[in-house]
């Protein structure tokens, strides 16, 4: 094998450590960020942050794949093409190949404007082209915010999925206890009826 290669996974495996013990929680990250260059996963996870979202970024691409199949469920990936170990294209082709993490949109972050041509063969959903602007991560915010109001949404109709359950529940115990009621005045009557007779 490949030196470099083999130094990369050793420095992905502590990348990947180090990642699970600086994140609060694996289920708050919104945005997985896969980023060879550390001053600029600080300042887009500063600036995510900033506007009240959650993201982290990797170096290497086999830590952030890992993470995502074990670990992370975030709402977009933003990934660089050239990484030391593995390209954005090959990223996004093994995500959307994968039935669990086929549904999380991958936009690629780079220098290189023809990536624009690769969109359709890798399935990405988007680009953002360096150097950027702040205002080129607004469609990752749309991204989030539809994703965010898809969740309520569905958390609403569970609820009222719920109530309804709950709705049924009780009628069929309010049904079970009017039957009880009916055998019991049933019973009575013919107990009065009998005693009558006997009376009689």
């Amino acid at each position: 094998m490949d030196k470099e290669f083999i130094n990369a996974l050793k420095d992905s495996k502590s990348e990947i450590v180090r990642f699970l013990d600086n994140v609060g929680s694996t289920e708050d990250v919104e945005v997985l960020l896969i980023e060879w260059d550390l001053s600029t996963i600080r300042l887009i996870e500063s600036y995510f942050e900033s506007k009240g979202h959650n993201c982290k970024g990797v170096v290497y691409s086999a830590s952030g794949l890992y993470l995502l199949r074990n670990f992370l469920k975030p709402k977009v990936v933003l990934t660089h093409i050239k990484s030391p170990d593995m390209s954005g294209y090959d990223v996004c082709k093994i995500i959307k190949s994968d039935p669990d993490l086929k549904s999380i949109p991958v936009i690629f972050f780079t220098t290189i404007s023809e990536v624009v041509k690769r969109l359709e063969e890798t399935k990405a959903d988007g680009v953002i082209l360096k150097p950027f602007n702040f205002s080129d991560f607004d469609k990752i915010f749309d991204l989030l915010n539809t994703q965010k109001n898809k969740d309520e949404s569905t958390k609403n109709s569970e609820r009222r999925s719920l109530t309804e359950e709950e709705k049924e529940k009780k009628k069929k115990i309010n049904k079970a206890i009017r039957r009880r009621k009916k055998r019991r005045k049933r019973s009575r009557i013919g107990e009065l009826k009998e005693s009558r007779r006997s009376s009689l």
